[in-house]
């Protein structure tokens, strides 16, 4: 996860503002009488002149984070940053019946202006806005704020970009500024998180298995889709868009995809993730698996699919088996045929959780609840798009397979359909 990314013509530019003897050396930036403490820089008598950063675009995706202490509300609008006609994000004057409230101006759009909460005064807060091409996000201390959006092609400009002041240097910051971060693309809601937090969520760290199913070229003679390329990167997603054509496209009869010989008890304790790029095809009384695991004893593992029985037809279900009994448990919430979904769960003890396009579906379960820990200790192969017995075949296309040995929380299966959609992981 690229967090710290100030980007110019594709270079990284630097990732916060504690000093500004590297800035200066690097002669991106004009020093105005500028005060460099441990708690950032003071804008009191200055501000950053930013000359190497004309072409910085906003057009399509962009981010800001920033710890900020303000001291004083002034006379005038005080400017976090300004890129004249293009983009101005500051602090309403006193005079205003918002004073004190941040403001952004995008040049371009409509409306294209956005207040959002008010400063308080001598109070350390991390701030983060997030700009994509029809919303804006804002966040304090990692959490959402506030959001609104807008219509209309944002404008460029090649002017200088100046921090905590403007190019007249009559509209300073009353206070400082300490890890300015500015990227290149927007944000999700777990990196802004992250970012107040201090920390990131190492994704690769707990993922086990990732198939890429436009790796898959050949069916074999008993119908066996042979899978290669693990950890591969997501040459299916173009700009957030899955591609159809290399998709593996099941029939829904004699087509059976699978990876031999997972052994997931070396891999998985209690805790399990998994996520699916799917196009389901409507079929009647035959539910569609997306992953299923059955162990050397009979009805003994999990498995992952579309139900397609009566009023629960088009549920996600989540099933577990430990050879005695076993519960499904059942999303509230209907994926739609011909479309392209990313179904997910997490399975932790006898919890589980379902969703849909990253967002969280209240379940209704049957059965008897059993421990995960006990539905995968037999070794044997993973079904991806059909069962291991040959019963339950996917009708539709399959992309991305991601298994993770991590319970997942809400923020993070949102997080991971974002990247999978932007073909970030």
């Amino acid at each position: 996860m690229e967090l710290r990314r100030f980007i110019q013509a594709g270079a990284v530019f630097a990732d916060k503002l504690d000093s500004v003897t590297d800035l200066e050396r690097r002669g991106f930036i004009k020093l105005d009488d500028l005060t460099v403490s441990e708690d950032g820089i003071d804008f009191s008598s200055g501000g950053l002149h930013l000359t190497g950063f004309r072409d910085l675009d906003i057009c399509t995706e962009f981010s800001l984070t920033f710890d900020l202490t303000l001291n004083e509300y002034a006379s005038y609008d005080q400017r976090i940053l300004d890129k004249s006609g293009q983009l101005l994000i500051m602090i309403e004057d006193s005079a205003s019946e918002d004073v004190g409230t941040l403001r952004i101006q995008i040049v371009g759009v409509s409306p294209d202006e956005f207040v959002f909460s008010k400063i308080p005064l001598n109070e350390t807060h991390k701030y983060g806005i997030t700009i994509s091409d029809t919303t804006i996000n804002f966040y304090i201390d990692g959490v959402l704020s506030d959001t609104d959006s807008f219509t209309g092609t944002k404008t460029t400009t090649t002017d200088d970009v100046y921090i905590g002041n403007n190019s007249g240097k009559s509209r300073d910051l009353k206070g400082s500024l300490k890890n300015f971060l500015l990227f290149d693309r927007e944000l999700t809601a777990q990196e802004e998180s992250d970012l107040h937090n201090g920390t990131t969520f190492n994704y690769d760290k707990y993922l086990i298995h990732n198939w890429d199913m436009s790796q898959v070229n050949t069916i074999d003679t008993v119908g066996d889709l042979n899978l290669t390329g693990v950890n591969t990167n997501n040459t299916n997603i173009v700009n957030g868009i899955h591609n159809n054509s290399l998709a593996t496209n099941l029939n829904g009869s004699n087509q059976y995809t699978q990876k031999a010989n997972v052994d997931l008890t070396t891999e998985i304790t209690n805790e399990l993730s998994i996520f699916a790029c799917i196009n389901t095809q409507q079929k009647t009384s035959i539910n569609a698996i997306f992953v299923h695991k059955e162990g050397l004893s009979q009805n003994k593992g999990f498995a992952f699919y579309k139900n397609s029985y009566n009023t629960d037809n088009n549920k996600i279900v989540v099933e577990k088996r430990n050879g005695t009994t076993g519960l499904a448990t059942y999303s509230d919430n209907l994926i739609v045929d011909g479309e392209w979904h990313i179904p997910s769960c997490s399975m932790k003890d006898t919890d589980t959780e379902i969703y849909i396009d990253g967002v969280k579906s209240t379940v209704t379960s049957a059965g008897t609840n059993v421990n995960i820990s006990a539905c995968i200790s037999d070794d044997t192969y993973l079904g991806i798009g059909e069962s291991t017995k040959f019963t339950l075949p996917l009708k539709g296309k399959i992309d991305n397979i991601y298994l993770f040995n991590k319970w997942l929380t809400p923020l993070q299966h949102t997080d991971m359909y974002n990247r999978i959609t932007k073909g970030r992981v």
